[in-house]
């Protein structure tokens, strides 16, 4: 309480001098420390000698505090504002200079003079140069705090986890990411995110932390191994930035949402271009979700693709460069993939991306982050956020048409090389997750099972999205999208329904569908493919007729989330063999109209190889295909699966960043420093404290 009312009191000042600046960093880094100690959740201490439970600190918080004669707030309210006041206060986070305008002037809700970067905001011109060195330890100090009261004491829960992890993991090999802890105080953030909360100054946080992220160069100016000379602290400050931003973004109300009520659907031939749609984000209004959903001119736009590239520039200079490591990547990409997927779900920012070249670099971007990561690093959690990023991209009809460009980047090591358009590129990104995750979807159990199902579903879902565009898919892709569809189609997995790897035939027809009803002509690598599978796709079709006859199934569509949430509704194995038909038999009977004639053709021309035998294809099939279909496009919204995803994602970050030494214990910081080169795997080299993080996040994963 002390803590608060000296802070307070330093806010009041009109000016201050040395001595009070100093009062006011000791403060919040007291403050700071007792705040990393509270309990995420209220846990009711134990009195000692048969007494009445002392109240825990958690509660302490909720309880109205104040000055004399000052009206009583919680103090947890008091902490937030204090916090948000400290980060804007004049000379000590925001530099003014004499000749600026008065302060208190608003534009659009928000005060542009304290935004602390030119980037993103409504008003442009603000300085584009980093702070000095006080400014920016003051600022991290109050990020902290900030930070701190949000997490509590989850990031030493985290830690724990992580040790009992090294210790067991020879003999149980526990998973942390399958285990769901709490993150952060949600009854705070849910104070700190009301639209009707009088919180100061939460649109010039958001601005000014989207903007200094963004506007950080992590090339070091495009000179070779110039970023290992940068030091850490400018570092640090944007990890913390960027961590501050997207626990900010997270909406605890999505939590209660299932993951099948989060996808819809929307038919552009039938209901015209959709308005943007502040529901795309969740359950309940978030303010700073509400504020990031207003980003809609092109100047801000154009910013924040800039930063993107900027942010990623490393993984694709490093791999173009002839000097070996030449090129350091930042430690804090998966945050930043985490702050990617929520802006893929303001739908006037995504229709700010106006030329093809900057979707496609969005694409790979978004693609470069996923496969770079060092495979420790929560692959589970960010396959699934970076693949409903996906999702909400694909779900624009003007971002699908634009990825027909032609793609020229190097892949990462972990995808086949791509030689076609970006759709190529997104089609190899889809099966690469759905091989990928297939075992573990239909072995695992519990909530790795439905996270599993959960990613290949967002991901199938986007390559149906795109499939209606793709004007020609690769030879290499369209080997890799049938090599899938006959892992689908095993006989052992057929018998099983929709319980087994069959229930993903739907999406995977529907995409032959799309693209065969819409780009036949140019889709000469698969509608070879479809012409040379006439006997799997006929046993398809008896295996289909014969359920549909007997009604017989080893499993029920409700042991079938994933299923269930590609139809949007519980059904009967009657259901799903009917909807596998009504895309299974037009693509059955033009392969029976269509084969015979072909196989005469390249017979009678004595073509001896597949390219030579496509030059026979027939041009039209007018009259062989049903009328066309209204293509869907489908979209998914904040649900359970991406709030839990995000936030055990973030717990880790938070626990492994430059605020580790907050939850750091004693003997384990005696221990590191005893034995500094232990032989532990490790994603970055930096720093004492963050080689200590780079360590558990690689021995951490699920």
């Amino acid at each position: 309480v002390r803590c608060v009312d000296a802070i307070e009191e330093a806010l009041e000042l009109s000016e201050s001098g040395e001595e009070e600046e100093a009062k006011l960093r000791n403060a919040l880094t007291i403050l700071r420390r007792v705040l990393s100690v509270v309990p995420s959740s209220v846990r009711p201490e134990v009195g000692a000698n048969g007494q009445e439970p002392k109240p825990s600190l958690a509660e302490e918080l909720w309880k109205p505090h104040g000055p004399q004669g000052a009206l009583l707030r919680p103090l947890a309210e008091r902490i937030v504002d204090a916090a948000m006041c400290v980060l804007f206060l004049d000379n000590f986070t925001v530099d003014l200079d004499d000749e600026d305008m008065e302060r208190g002037k608003l534009v659009d809700g928000v005060e542009p003079l304290v935004i602390w970067h030119d980037g993103v905001g409504p008003v442009e011109g603000r300085s584009s140069e980093p702070p000095d060195a006080s400014l920016r330890q003051n600022r991290e100090l109050a990020l902290q705090l900030l930070i701190a009261a949000l997490c509590g004491d989850t990031p030493e829960q985290t830690h724990a986890l992580a040790d009992a992890s090294e210790t067991e993991g020879e003999q149980k090999e526990p998973k942390p990411e399958d285990v769901v802890v709490p993150v952060w105080n949600h009854s705070l953030l849910a104070y700190l995110c009301d639209p009707s909360s009088p919180v100061p100054f939460r649109g010039e946080l958001l601005y000014s932390l989207l903007s200094a992220v963004l506007s950080y160069d992590p090339l070091g100016l495009g000179v070779p191994y110039a970023a290992y000379f940068t030091g850490a602290t400018e570092e640090d400050y944007i990890t913390l930035c960027v961590q501050a931003l997207v626990i900010l973004l997270q909406n605890p109300g999505e939590a209660a949402i299932p993951d099948i009520a989060a996808f819809s659907t929307r038919y552009p031939q039938e209901r015209g271009r959709a308005p943007a749609s502040p529901a795309t984000f969740g359950a309940g209004a978030q303010h700073f979700r509400m504020i990031l959903s207003r980003i809609s001119s092109k100047r801000e736009a154009d910013f924040i693709l800039k930063g993107i590239s900027a942010m990623t520039g490393t993984l694709r200079e490093g791999r173009s460069s002839i000097l070996p490591s030449s090129m350091r990547q930042s430690d804090f990409l998966p945050e930043f993939l985490v702050l990617i997927f929520h802006l893929t779900g303001c739908d006037l920012f995504v229709q700010c991306i106006d030329e093809p070249e900057k979707a496609i670099d969005l694409l790979d971007d978004i693609v470069q982050i996923t496969f770079s990561l060092p495979p420790q690093v929560y692959p589970q959690s960010l396959a699934l956020l970076s693949g409903m990023a996906l999702l909400r991209l694909t779900a624009h009809r003007e971002f699908c048409i634009a990825m027909n460009g032609r793609y020229s980047e190097k892949v990462p090591d972990a995808l086949p090389e791509c030689r076609g358009t970006a759709i190529d590129l997104l089609a190899l990104v889809v099966i690469k997750q759905a091989s990928d995750h297939l075992k573990a979807a239909h072995t695992a159990k519990g909530p790795a099972s439905t996270m599993h199902r959960l990613i290949i579903d967002v991901h199938l879902r986007a390559l149906n999205n795109v499939s209606t565009f793709a004007q020609c898919l690769s030879k290499d892709v369209c080997a890799r999208l049938f090599a899938f569809f006959e892992r689908c189609t095993k006989p052992a997995q057929l018998k099983m329904g929709a319980a087994g790897t069959a229930m993903w035939l739907p999406h995977l027809l529907e995409c032959f569908m799309n693209v065969v009803q819409y780009h036949f002509s140019s889709n000469i690598h698969l509608v070879y493919g479809l012409l040379k599978r006439q006997a799997p796709f006929g046993d398809l079709v008896g295996v289909v007729s014969s359920a549909l006859v007997t009604d017989e199934s080893t499993a029920l569509a409700s042991d079938c989330p994933a299923f269930c949430a590609s139809m949007g509704e519980q059904c009967s194995p009657a259901t799903f063999w009917r909807r596998l038909e009504a895309w299974l038999m037009p693509l059955y009977e033009l392969i029976l109209a269509v084969a015979p004639g072909f196989e005469a053709s390249v017979e009678r021309s004595g073509a001896m190889d597949a390219d030579h035998a496509k030059k026979h294809l027939p041009k039209c099939v007018l009259g062989l295909l049903p009328p066309p279909h209204a293509f869907a496009l489908r979209t998914i919204r904040g649900s359970a699966g991406s709030f839990m995803a995000a936030e055990c994602c973030l717990a880790a970050f938070v626990a492994e960043g430059p605020m580790e030494d907050l939850w750091v214990t004693e003997p384990e910081v005696a221990e590191v420093a005893e034995v500094p080169e232990a032989p532990r795997p490790s994603i970055v080299k930096r720093g004492s404290a963050r080689e200590r993080s780079s360590s558990r996040r690689a021995g951490r994963g699920a």
